[in-house]
């Protein structure tokens, strides 16, 4: 049955408020499948002399999980723990990110207030005095200065280029749990392991709880959509959800921002129930009005003067290979997809290794990696949310199906 326009705007507008496709989550009711994480962060905030890394692939949802921990475990008590949450970029060195952090305890003050004025704040204005943060002990004396405990979100503590200050900074979580400092330091960033993000880990091995965030199950991703159209107040068919949850790959992005269009797309039949064919227009929707960077990046990749070319053929079938659990693949792997897609069953490796090793090039992004030695080369993705791009442009374009599109494959989650 036909819905009112009335009742369309009002969906709509319950939509935008379920799925959150474009920035992170702070709410812990919107974030699905990431108890377990959040749990093991609020473990270490609550225990002493213990801080913790937040890792994995880009597009997971780390920063989701900080924030949620951060709206978790600060209490609004007069005597309550204090968020502080902070990003880094490329040019921060180990001064600006913790001027930062400080930065926020003015923030802190204006909004929720602590047990009494901060030493930093007088008269409703930051006192930082730039030879206060120079080094560990300096911002130490700083933190515990601060009437109330604190939980210190770093996030994106990959972009820091400055090797001195990840130095600084593991030195700096090693001297607050040796001096017993109530304060929890929490760096969240991308990585495979925590050595990517701080060499000088293992000194303080004991007092770090490494937090390593995989892509989520088909499960998990489910859940997104269901409780965004159910949130929303719509209704679904049966395999909706399933059909959503296989193109995303195990990224949340996707299913918020697939979830959404597949219920604006029912709407725009003025029905308050999804159904296939509405997913179908949600990814063509998104394929032409969202992922800008991600399509520059596709299009950049596959560029050629050449009419006749496979490198939309070689990339796809990269994203439709088996890869292990670090989303790691062979030249070999990419063989049988590319047979598949092209229809042509003689191709193999010296006809695409040349793509693989363009693709590894500056002037192609470089939109994969390699590692390993010659022989025995592993590829991944730079950017691993290209993987579901990449497999729903080429349902775009013709080269796959949706089914075939649910099918890259990336190995049992660690």
């Amino acid at each position: 049955m036909a819905i009112t326009d009335a009742e369309v705007s009002k969906i709509n507008a319950a939509l935008g408020r379920s799925f959150s496709p474009n920035a992170p989550i702070k709410l812990p009711d919107l974030l699905r499948g990431r108890m377990h994480e959040i749990r093991r962060t609020i473990e270490a905030v609550e225990t002493s002399s213990m801080h913790a890394v937040v890792f994995g692939d880009r597009g997971v949802g780390k920063t989701s999980i900080g924030l949620v921990t951060a709206a978790i475990a600060q209490d609004k008590s007069p005597n309550g723990r204090r968020a502080l949450i902070a990003s880094c970029s490329h040019d921060d060195d180990f001064f600006s990110i913790w001027k930062t952090v400080f930065e926020e305890v003015l923030i802190v003050q204006r909004s929720i207030g602590f047990a009494s004025t901060p030493v930093l704040v007088q008269e409703d204005r930051l006192q930082l005095d730039p030879d206060q943060i120079q080094s560990p002990n300096s911002v130490r004396l700083l933190v515990e200065s601060l009437p109330n405990p604190t939980m210190i979100i770093i996030d994106e503590f990959d972009r820091v280029a400055d090797e001195t200050a990840r130095a600084l900074m593991a030195e700096t979580i090693k001297l607050f749990a040796d001096r017993g400092t109530d304060t929890t330091i929490v760096l969240v960033g991308v990585a495979d392991d925590v050595s990517e993000l701080m060499e000088a880990h293992r000194s303080i091995g004991r007092n770090l709880a490494e937090i390593q965030v995989d892509p989520l199950s088909q499960h998990e991703l489910s859940e997104i959509v269901t409780a965004g159209l159910g949130g929303a107040g719509m209704e679904w068919a049966e395999q909706v959800p399933h059909d959503i949850a296989r193109l995303c790959h195990g990224y949340p992005s996707y299913a918020h921002l697939i979830g959404r269009s597949a219920g604006v797309a029912a709407l725009n039949g003025h029905r308050d129930k999804v159904e296939v064919e509405d997913v179908q227009s949600a990814i063509d929707d998104m394929l032409k009005n969202s992922l800008q960077s991600l399509r520059n990046d596709y299009e950049r990749a596959v560029a050629s003067p050449q009419p006749v070319n496979l490198y939309r053929e070689v990339l796809l079938a990269c994203a439709l290979a088996d890869k292990d659990p670090r989303g790691r693949f062979a030249a070999a792997d990419v063989r049988g997809p590319l047979r598949r897609i092209t229809h042509t069953i003689d191709y193999d490796i010296p006809h695409f290794q040349s793509h693989l090793a363009k693709f590894i090039d500056s002037s192609r992004g470089p939109i994969l990696r390699r590692s390993g030695e010659p022989r025995s080369y592993r590829y991944r993705f730079a950017d691993p949310r290209m993987i579901p791009y990449v497999t729903l442009q080429g349902t775009n374009e013709g080269l796959i199906t949706l089914r075939d599109a649910q099918t890259a494959h990336r190995g049992p989650r660690r």
